[in-house]
């Protein structure tokens, strides 16, 4: 089919296990920079992320040729391995399962 054109948003809304108040004002606006990057780098199109300190909100672009669930997976790791290796995150951070 010739000229398809798709396009789905998604709002991904995450929380940090036991809502622990972890992502702290003063490194919380990187972090959202960083997330949106790492959105990218997954192939969608990063279009907002924001939040407080004890969960995420991400307004997605998604690619239709790629499942929500990987995205969703694969920036729970990434970015849960971003927060330890700066040292912004006290090494029991998870977030929540779900």
């Amino acid at each position: 089919m010739a000229n398809t054109y798709h396009q789905v948003y998604i709002q991904l809304v995450f929380a940090v296990k036991g809502r622990q108040s972890f992502l702290k004002s003063d490194f919380r606006q990187e972090f959202f920079k960083v997330m949106s990057s790492m959105i990218k780098s997954l192939g969608h199109f990063p279009i907002i992320g924001n939040g407080m300190a004890d969960h995420v909100h991400c307004l997605v672009g998604l690619n239709p040729d790629k499942k929500i669930s990987d995205l969703v997976k694969d920036l729970k790791v990434d970015s849960d391995h971003f927060l330890k290796d700066k040292n912004w995150a006290p090494g029991k951070f998870q977030w929540q399962n779900g």
